[in-house]
């Protein structure tokens, strides 16, 4: 990557605290059918910032589905 590009993920992304029911259900129907767990978005940013990647931002959107945005440092 450039310095200049932007990684984008689009994932599940839990949030840190309070948890729906039905992301729990996900997260537990992805580790029963995976064996992985849904992470969060702190989990996320400590996974990104030990990569070398810097200001990650959560987009979010009215789906369960959602966007990090992060750069290279």
């Amino acid at each position: 990557m450039t310095n200049s590009a932007k990684l984008l993920i689009r994932d599940f992304i839990l949030p840190n605290k309070r948890v729906s029911r039905g992301q729990l259900l996900s997260s537990i129907n992805l580790l029963v059918l995976g064996g992985k767990t849904m992470r969060t978005e702190s989990e996320y940013y400590q996974l990104l910032e030990t990569a070398g990647f810097q200001s990650p931002k959560l987009i979010k959107t009215k789906k369960m589905i959602d966007y990090i945005e992060a750069v290279l440092v």
